[in-house]
Protein backbone atom coordinates (compact mmCIF):
# COMPACT_ATOMS: atom_id res chain seq x y z
CA UNK A 1 0.00 0.00 0.00
CA UNK A 2 1.37 3.48 -0.74
CA UNK A 3 2.53 5.60 2.03
CA UNK A 4 0.41 8.96 2.78
CA UNK A 5 3.21 11.04 2.09
CA UNK A 6 3.68 8.90 -1.68
CA UNK A 7 -0.21 9.82 -2.10
CA UNK A 8 -0.38 12.99 -1.35
CA UNK A 9 2.55 13.99 -3.77
CA UNK A 10 0.71 11.76 -6.76
CA UNK A 11 -2.51 13.91 -5.34
CA UNK A 12 -0.32 16.99 -6.40
CA UNK A 13 0.47 15.98 -9.74
CA UNK A 14 -3.28 15.44 -10.29
CA UNK A 15 -4.13 18.88 -9.14
CA UNK A 16 -2.17 19.73 -12.24
CA UNK A 17 -0.32 22.85 -11.15
CA UNK A 18 2.76 23.64 -13.47
CA UNK A 19 6.04 25.64 -12.86
CA UNK A 20 6.09 28.39 -15.07
CA UNK A 21 9.61 29.62 -16.56
CA UNK A 22 10.69 32.66 -14.63
CA UNK A 23 12.02 35.32 -16.34
CA UNK A 24 15.33 36.71 -14.35
CA UNK A 25 16.20 39.30 -17.18
CA UNK A 26 13.49 40.11 -19.49
CA UNK A 27 14.29 42.93 -21.68
CA UNK A 28 12.97 46.32 -19.60
CA UNK A 29 10.80 48.62 -21.58
CA UNK A 30 13.36 51.33 -20.94
CA UNK A 31 16.26 49.15 -22.24
CA UNK A 32 13.83 49.30 -25.69
CA UNK A 33 13.12 52.75 -25.53
CA UNK A 34 17.05 53.46 -25.46
CA UNK A 35 17.15 51.18 -28.38
CA UNK A 36 14.67 53.24 -30.34
CA UNK A 37 16.46 56.51 -29.68
CA UNK A 38 19.94 54.95 -30.55
CA UNK A 39 17.90 54.42 -34.21
CA UNK A 40 16.99 58.31 -34.19
CA UNK A 41 20.56 58.88 -32.92
CA UNK A 42 21.84 57.35 -36.03
CA UNK A 43 19.47 58.92 -38.12
CA UNK A 44 18.04 55.67 -39.29
CA UNK A 45 14.73 56.40 -38.19
CA UNK A 46 12.83 57.73 -39.82
CA UNK A 47 15.03 57.82 -43.16
CA UNK A 48 16.12 54.38 -43.58
CA UNK A 49 13.40 52.29 -40.90
CA UNK A 50 10.16 54.59 -41.32
CA UNK A 51 8.17 52.97 -38.75
CA UNK A 52 9.60 51.05 -35.67
CA UNK A 53 8.03 50.21 -32.44
CA UNK A 54 10.01 46.74 -31.30
CA UNK A 55 8.79 44.39 -28.48
CA UNK A 56 11.79 42.83 -27.86
CA UNK A 57 15.83 43.37 -27.87
CA UNK A 58 17.26 42.17 -30.82
CA UNK A 59 20.92 40.32 -30.11
CA UNK A 60 23.44 39.32 -32.74
CA UNK A 61 26.45 36.62 -31.88
CA UNK A 62 29.09 36.83 -34.76
CA UNK A 63 31.54 33.77 -34.33
CA UNK A 64 34.59 36.10 -34.18
CA UNK A 65 33.32 38.69 -32.17
CA UNK A 66 30.90 37.52 -29.51
CA UNK A 67 27.61 39.47 -29.12
CA UNK A 68 27.72 42.78 -29.78
CA UNK A 69 26.17 46.30 -28.58
CA UNK A 70 23.77 48.22 -30.50
CA UNK A 71 25.08 50.48 -32.69
CA UNK A 72 28.83 49.14 -32.34
CA UNK A 73 31.75 49.21 -35.50
CA UNK A 74 32.75 45.84 -36.70
CA UNK A 75 35.08 44.73 -39.22
CA UNK A 76 34.34 44.02 -42.53
CA UNK A 77 36.15 40.46 -41.61
CA UNK A 78 34.27 40.02 -38.33
CA UNK A 79 30.68 40.78 -39.80
CA UNK A 80 31.57 38.18 -42.70
CA UNK A 81 29.94 34.90 -40.95
CA UNK A 82 26.08 34.54 -40.89
CA UNK A 83 25.78 35.76 -36.87
CA UNK A 84 23.59 34.04 -34.35
CA UNK A 85 20.11 35.86 -33.37
CA UNK A 86 18.24 36.07 -30.00
CA UNK A 87 15.62 38.07 -29.34
CA UNK A 88 14.78 38.93 -25.65
CA UNK A 89 11.40 40.15 -25.08
CA UNK A 90 9.86 42.90 -22.78
CA UNK A 91 7.64 40.71 -19.68
CA UNK A 92 4.34 41.93 -21.32
CA UNK A 93 5.58 40.69 -25.10
CA UNK A 94 6.22 36.96 -23.52
CA UNK A 95 3.18 36.41 -22.03
CA UNK A 96 0.49 38.38 -23.73
CA UNK A 97 -1.53 35.85 -25.10
CA UNK A 98 -1.42 37.82 -28.73
CA UNK A 99 2.16 38.84 -28.95
CA UNK A 100 4.20 37.23 -31.52
CA UNK A 101 6.64 36.66 -29.14
CA UNK A 102 4.38 34.21 -27.43
CA UNK A 103 3.36 31.45 -29.66
CA UNK A 104 5.47 28.81 -30.98
CA UNK A 105 3.14 29.20 -33.93
CA UNK A 106 4.58 32.52 -35.15
CA UNK A 107 6.48 32.62 -38.00
CA UNK A 108 8.97 35.54 -38.83
CA UNK A 109 11.26 37.66 -41.49
CA UNK A 110 14.54 38.42 -40.97
CA UNK A 111 16.41 41.06 -43.01
CA UNK A 112 19.81 43.34 -43.16
CA UNK A 113 20.28 45.94 -44.80
CA UNK A 114 22.77 48.51 -45.52
CA UNK A 115 21.64 51.62 -44.64
CA UNK A 116 24.90 53.21 -46.24
CA UNK A 117 26.23 56.57 -44.53
CA UNK A 118 24.18 59.66 -42.69
CA UNK A 119 23.37 61.38 -44.93
CA UNK A 120 23.49 59.37 -47.79
CA UNK A 121 20.69 59.44 -50.98
CA UNK A 122 18.47 56.15 -50.68
CA UNK A 123 16.13 57.10 -52.80
CA UNK A 124 16.53 54.28 -55.17
CA UNK A 125 16.80 51.75 -52.12
CA UNK A 126 19.22 50.11 -50.02
CA UNK A 127 21.13 46.82 -50.52
CA UNK A 128 19.76 44.00 -48.89
CA UNK A 129 22.53 41.47 -47.63
CA UNK A 130 19.74 38.99 -46.09
CA UNK A 131 16.64 38.10 -46.02
CA UNK A 132 14.65 34.95 -45.00
CA UNK A 133 11.02 34.20 -44.62
CA UNK A 134 9.27 31.75 -42.57
CA UNK A 135 11.31 31.30 -39.64
CA UNK A 136 10.17 29.56 -37.17
CA UNK A 137 10.40 29.44 -33.29
CA UNK A 138 13.18 27.98 -31.72
CA UNK A 139 13.51 27.86 -28.25
CA UNK A 140 12.82 29.46 -24.81
CA UNK A 141 15.36 30.41 -22.43
CA UNK A 142 15.03 32.95 -19.55
CA UNK A 143 13.08 35.17 -21.80
CA UNK A 144 15.15 34.82 -24.85
CA UNK A 145 14.06 33.17 -27.85
CA UNK A 146 16.37 31.62 -30.55
CA UNK A 147 14.90 30.61 -34.10
CA UNK A 148 15.07 27.67 -36.48
CA UNK A 149 16.25 28.17 -40.27
CA UNK A 150 14.45 25.62 -42.25
CA UNK A 151 13.06 27.74 -45.19
CA UNK A 152 15.21 28.99 -48.39
CA UNK A 153 16.33 32.54 -47.95
CA UNK A 154 15.23 34.96 -50.17
CA UNK A 155 18.83 36.53 -49.89
CA UNK A 156 21.61 33.89 -48.31
CA UNK A 157 23.49 36.14 -45.79
CA UNK A 158 26.61 38.24 -47.37
CA UNK A 159 28.69 39.92 -45.10
CA UNK A 160 29.01 43.57 -45.89
CA UNK A 161 31.63 45.52 -48.36
CA UNK A 162 31.09 49.20 -47.82
CA UNK A 163 33.19 51.10 -50.86
CA UNK A 164 36.81 52.02 -49.27
CA UNK A 165 36.22 55.70 -48.03
CA UNK A 166 32.08 55.64 -48.35
CA UNK A 167 32.05 56.20 -44.85
CA UNK A 168 30.71 54.05 -41.72
CA UNK A 169 27.50 52.06 -43.18
CA UNK A 170 25.03 51.42 -41.42
CA UNK A 171 24.03 47.94 -41.15
CA UNK A 172 20.63 46.97 -39.60
CA UNK A 173 19.15 43.99 -38.68
CA UNK A 174 15.49 43.83 -38.68
CA UNK A 175 13.28 40.96 -37.24
CA UNK A 176 9.17 41.21 -38.77
CA UNK A 177 6.30 38.92 -37.34
CA UNK A 178 4.66 37.28 -40.18
CA UNK A 179 0.78 37.96 -40.36
CA UNK A 180 -1.90 35.31 -41.21
CA UNK A 181 -1.74 34.36 -44.53
CA UNK A 182 1.72 35.79 -45.29
CA UNK A 183 2.63 35.83 -48.75
CA UNK A 184 6.46 36.81 -49.95
CA UNK A 185 6.18 39.42 -52.30
CA UNK A 186 7.34 38.19 -56.27
CA UNK A 187 10.67 40.53 -56.10
CA UNK A 188 13.43 39.59 -55.12
CA UNK A 189 13.58 36.30 -55.99
CA UNK A 190 14.45 33.42 -54.04
CA UNK A 191 17.87 32.38 -54.64
CA UNK A 192 19.24 35.71 -54.89
CA UNK A 193 22.38 37.93 -53.86
CA UNK A 194 23.03 40.92 -52.30
CA UNK A 195 20.78 43.66 -54.24
CA UNK A 196 18.67 46.71 -53.81
CA UNK A 197 15.65 46.19 -52.53
CA UNK A 198 12.98 49.28 -51.67
CA UNK A 199 12.79 48.71 -48.11
CA UNK A 200 9.46 50.29 -47.78
CA UNK A 201 7.73 48.48 -50.43
CA UNK A 202 8.75 45.26 -49.33
CA UNK A 203 7.36 45.83 -46.05
CA UNK A 204 4.34 47.13 -47.46
CA UNK A 205 3.38 44.39 -49.93
CA UNK A 206 4.09 41.75 -47.48
CA UNK A 207 2.42 43.43 -45.03
CA UNK A 208 4.86 42.69 -42.51
CA UNK A 209 4.13 46.12 -40.20
CA UNK A 210 6.72 47.23 -38.00
CA UNK A 211 9.25 45.65 -36.96
CA UNK A 212 9.10 43.87 -33.65
CA UNK A 213 12.70 43.90 -32.89
CA UNK A 214 16.19 45.25 -34.24
CA UNK A 215 19.68 46.60 -34.16
CA UNK A 216 22.28 48.01 -36.39
CA UNK A 217 26.35 48.20 -36.42
CA UNK A 218 28.86 49.78 -38.17
CA UNK A 219 31.46 49.01 -41.36
CA UNK A 220 34.12 51.20 -42.41
CA UNK A 221 36.39 50.77 -44.93
CA UNK A 222 39.46 53.33 -44.95
CA UNK A 223 39.55 56.96 -44.20
CA UNK A 224 36.19 58.65 -44.88
CA UNK A 225 35.61 61.06 -48.09
CA UNK A 226 32.26 61.63 -47.53
CA UNK A 227 30.28 64.55 -46.51
CA UNK A 228 28.07 63.31 -43.51
CA UNK A 229 25.28 64.16 -42.01
CA UNK A 230 25.55 64.93 -38.44
CA UNK A 231 24.90 61.83 -35.79
CA UNK A 232 24.09 62.17 -32.27
CA UNK A 233 24.05 60.46 -28.77
CA UNK A 234 21.60 59.20 -26.43
CA UNK A 235 21.44 60.50 -23.25
CA UNK A 236 19.76 57.83 -21.16
CA UNK A 237 19.58 59.91 -18.17
CA UNK A 238 16.99 61.77 -20.28
CA UNK A 239 15.05 58.71 -20.78
CA UNK A 240 12.18 58.39 -18.64
CA UNK A 241 12.15 54.80 -16.39
CA UNK A 242 8.99 53.33 -16.84
CA UNK A 243 7.30 52.84 -13.39
CA UNK A 244 4.93 49.55 -14.50
CA UNK A 245 6.16 46.01 -13.19
CA UNK A 246 4.84 44.92 -15.74
CA UNK A 247 6.71 46.45 -18.46
CA UNK A 248 10.40 46.73 -16.48
CA UNK A 249 10.41 44.03 -14.53
CA UNK A 250 11.06 43.61 -11.07
CA UNK A 251 13.85 43.10 -9.28
CA UNK A 252 17.44 43.11 -9.98
CA UNK A 253 19.03 45.96 -12.34
CA UNK A 254 21.22 44.88 -14.77
CA UNK A 255 23.62 45.38 -17.62
CA UNK A 256 21.63 46.91 -20.47
CA UNK A 257 22.02 44.83 -23.54
CA UNK A 258 21.86 48.46 -25.34
CA UNK A 259 24.71 49.87 -23.21
CA UNK A 260 22.27 51.31 -20.20
CA UNK A 261 21.23 49.74 -17.52
CA UNK A 262 17.53 48.90 -16.34
CA UNK A 263 15.68 46.94 -14.11
CA UNK A 264 14.83 43.72 -15.29
CA UNK A 265 13.75 40.72 -13.40
CA UNK A 266 10.28 38.87 -13.37
CA UNK A 267 7.77 36.02 -13.21
CA UNK A 268 6.21 34.65 -16.20
CA UNK A 269 2.16 33.80 -15.65
CA UNK A 270 2.20 32.65 -19.51
CA UNK A 271 3.43 29.65 -21.18
CA UNK A 272 5.80 30.33 -24.64
CA UNK A 273 2.38 28.83 -26.53
CA UNK A 274 -0.26 31.41 -24.47
CA UNK A 275 -1.22 29.00 -22.04
CA UNK A 276 -2.09 30.04 -18.65
CA UNK A 277 0.77 28.36 -16.00
CA UNK A 278 0.38 28.35 -12.30
CA UNK A 279 3.56 30.18 -10.78
CA UNK A 280 5.81 28.61 -7.37
CA UNK A 281 4.06 30.27 -4.80
CA UNK A 282 0.88 28.71 -6.35
CA UNK A 283 2.39 24.84 -6.57
CA UNK A 284 3.31 25.53 -3.35
CA UNK A 285 -0.21 26.49 -1.79
CA UNK A 286 -1.75 23.78 -3.62
CA UNK A 287 0.18 21.21 -2.40
CA UNK A 288 -0.30 22.62 1.41
CA UNK A 289 -4.25 22.34 0.81
CA UNK A 290 -3.30 18.98 -0.29
CA UNK A 291 -1.29 18.22 3.02
CA UNK A 292 -3.32 19.75 4.93
CA UNK A 293 -6.78 17.75 3.83
CA UNK A 294 -4.46 14.71 4.47
CA UNK A 295 -4.50 15.27 8.11
CA UNK A 296 -7.95 14.26 8.18
CA UNK A 297 -6.97 11.25 6.22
Amino acid sequence: MPSKFTSLLVAAGAVGYAVSPVFADPASAFEINVVKEQFKAALLTPTVVPEFNPIGLLELSFPATGDIDVGEAVTKENSGAMPTVQIEGTLEALTTSTSPLNSTATKYTFMLIDGDYPGADISKGVNAHYLQNDITYGTLDDGAITFNYDSTPVIAYAGPGPASGSGPHRYTFLAFAQPAGFAAPATPAPGGSVQLISYPEYVKSANLGSPIAGTFFTVQVGESTVSMSATGAVDTATIPQPSSAASTGAGASSASRSGSSAAAAATQSTSPNGASKMTVSGLVGGIAAIFAAAMFI
